[in-house]
């Protein structure tokens, strides 16, 4: 993501949401029948939202739970990523071959579109009021930073 030109978070996050929607619709879309294939998917889309989720929690939902305007929105999209990461636990710990592994994988895509829309209509349209333009130029920045240092971050493991 290095020498992009928009580095508004809040065009930042929303091309990532549109990303993880398509992503999410491609594992769903996949068959019992190409494990290797889903699995794949699978791995690619838990590890951009992982990513994409701590980047979150580091730079943005602490300069949003400092300002009263946002702080509600902040600690919603704490919880929305709380239920995400335990249904997401609860997909990956499912055998590829189970009958239940497309159910918990359809239950967990719909908590996390929910999740989505709702950070895209509540928590970005009040960040978008309440800080200034220069400010979300530099939160997008130091998101993308971070972003990058949680991949690298895993990589290391």
């Amino acid at each position: 993501m290095a020498g992009r030109a928009d580095t508004n978070i809040i065009d930042i996050i929303k091309e990532q949401h549109r990303e993880f929607r398509e992503l999410m619709d491609n594992v769903r879309d996949t068959t019992v029948d190409d494990p290797g294939e889903r699995l794949r998917m699978f791995k690619l889309t838990r590890s951009k939202l992982n990513s994409h989720g701590r980047a979150e929690e580091r730079v943005l939902f602490p300069r949003m739970e400092q300002d009263k305007r946002t702080r509600p929105a902040a600690l919603e999209a704490l919880e929305w990523h709380a239920a995400s990461s335990n249904v997401m636990k609860g997909v990956a710990g499912t055998p590829l071959e189970s009958e239940l592994w497309l159910p918990k994988w359809l239950v967990a895509r719909g908590i996390i579109m929910t999740h989505l829309d709702a950070e895209e209509a509540r928590a970005l349209e009040r960040i978008r009021e309440a800080f200034s333009p220069d400010e979300l130029e530099r939160l997008g920045k130091e998101f993308l930073l971070a972003e990058e240092e949680i991949i690298e971050e895993r990589k290391g493991r």
